[in-house]
């Protein structure tokens, strides 16, 4: 899941037009709660891919390193 409610960004349920509109609306004209969130979000994406790349790069080099051993 890549939306923390209320922590980086603001969730509407699917086919829901007028929840869509209303968070637009919401994050529109509140500028330092959109700065919060993509803060937030951009913090969680530099911890969690760089969590990831650091395990598809053991894995490739480590882990079949020793498979092949």
């Amino acid at each position: 899941q890549v939306i923390a409610p209320n922590q980086t960004g603001l969730l509407v349920p699917p086919k829901n037009a007028v929840a869509l509109a209303d968070a637009i609306e919401t994050l529109s004209r509140d500028s330092q709660t959109r700065s919060q969130y993509g803060a937030n979000a951009r913090e969680w994406a530099q911890i969690e891919f760089r969590e990831e790349a650091f395990l598809d790069v053991w894995e490739r080099t480590v882990l079949r390193t020793r498979k092949h051993h």
